[in-house]
């Protein structure tokens, strides 16, 4: 038995033509419709993200918008093929399949995928879709639903399922108390790590709000829920550490959380590289965290200690090959970095071509979100834009 290849489609306007290419798609071997759907153009951006595509048309937002998925079994002998400049490696039907699309329906724009994260996803996210066949050919389909997650979650916990399934990602800290009735105060959001931003905000449908890169917020049972998202490759973390974080997670029910010893050191990490001030909680924590760990001989409230912590951070990082990392998105406490001895290579002069073309840019953005900031404020927490 071969494996399933997976061919999702974005049509804008479907005319009858269209439709008749699809009636012609019998002469591929082992296809199958899997669904069609109407989708809005939320919906469509959505997939979009999640596919890594790119669909640009200044009519889109008032075209039709149609979803068509098909499965098909490799049954035949690979081959390799060249598209867009890239070469890779595909079997005989996927080919004849792909050869087919550019010629009937070169004006139809195509997303293309397998058996991976993003099918498995997009699987989980469409609504219940009817389907009558006859003689193999496509008679009739009825959407049922919008994409899950697109209005609301109905529960923190039917989210992290969902995520689960779906997705590599943890909840950094500050998960002990957290549960479906958890009442958010204000300040509270949720830390989380993930591999790929892009993918990961679009499965559970995160919209921005002000902030940095790493600010967003989802909707659960009818509140906005303020989340920060950091990922693989943000320097947030070394993204070996964070890579490294995610394959040894654990899990606290449905919460995906560190393991004890990176929760230990990515929260000594935390207050010591990227906060100037040390919440009471923390101290508590750590003097906790240390001794389930097996480090014996602290002292209470060790945290306080530059020296002893600058100890701890230099050891564990040594041990593992990870550096401490220079990201534009978190605070930076300058005076407990002299402690750090392992620490990434960062010339900020070298990249001046790029800062000249990035600085007005970055000015420009900072400037309309602090006049949307002003002109829309929002007196309910957590503000939402």
């Amino acid at each position: 038995m071969g494996y399933k290849k997976v061919f999702i489609f974005l049509s804008l306007n479907p005319t009858k033509e269209f439709y008749k290419s699809l009636s012609e798609l019998s002469f591929i071997k082992n296809l199958e419709i899997f669904g069609f759907n109407d989708l809005n153009f939320e919906s469509l951006q959505r997939i979009i993200k999640l596919f890594k595509g790119d669909i640009k048309s200044n009519r889109i937002k008032s075209s039709k918008i149609k979803l068509l998925s098909l499965e098909i079994f490799n049954h035949s002998q690979n081959v390799l093929i060249s598209k867009n400049g890239k070469v890779f490696s595909t079997d005989l039907n996927t080919n004849a399949l792909y050869e087919f699309l550019e010629m009937k329906l070169s004006k139809i724009s195509f997303l293309i995928t397998d058996t991976t994260y993003q099918y498995n996803a997009l699987k989980l996210i469409l609504p219940e879709i009817c389907i009558n066949k006859q003689n193999s050919k496509i008679s009739k389909f009825d959407l049922k639903g919008n994409l899950l997650g697109s209005e609301n979650w109905n529960s923190l916990f039917e989210l992290f399922a969902f995520l689960n399934k779906t997705s590599q990602w943890m909840i950094l800290r500050n998960f002990e108390l957290l549960s479906d009735t958890y009442k958010f105060k204000k300040g509270d959001d949720i830390d989380i790590l993930c591999e790929d931003l892009e993918y990961f905000t679009a499965l559970m449908n995160a919209k921005r709000r002000f902030g940095g890169r790493c600010s967003y917020f989802v909707t659960v049972n009818n509140y906005n829920i303020p989340l920060d998202i950091r990922f693989i490759g943000d320097k947030y973390f070394d993204p070996l550490w964070a890579s490294d974080m995610l394959k040894r997670k654990k899990f606290k029910s449905l919460i995906p959380i560190p393991s004890k010893l990176d929760y230990f050191f990515s929260l000594l990490y935390h207050v010591k590289l990227q906060k100037l001030d040390i919440k009471k909680i923390y101290i508590k924590r750590l003097d906790i965290l240390a001794k389930e760990i097996g480090i014996q001989n602290l002292s209470s409230n060790f945290v306080l200690d530059d020296s002893i912590c600058a100890d701890l951070l230099n050891g564990f990082l040594s041990t593992n090959n990870y550096r401490y990392t220079y990201t534009d998105d978190a605070v930076r406490n300058k005076s407990f970095l002299e402690h750090i001895h392992l620490k990434e290579f960062n010339d900020p002069l070298n990249n001046w071509r790029v800062l000249i073309i990035k600085t007005p840019q970055i000015l420009f953005k900072k400037i309309m979100q602090k006049f949307q900031k002003i002109l829309f404020k929002k007196t309910e927490f957590p503000k939402v834009y």
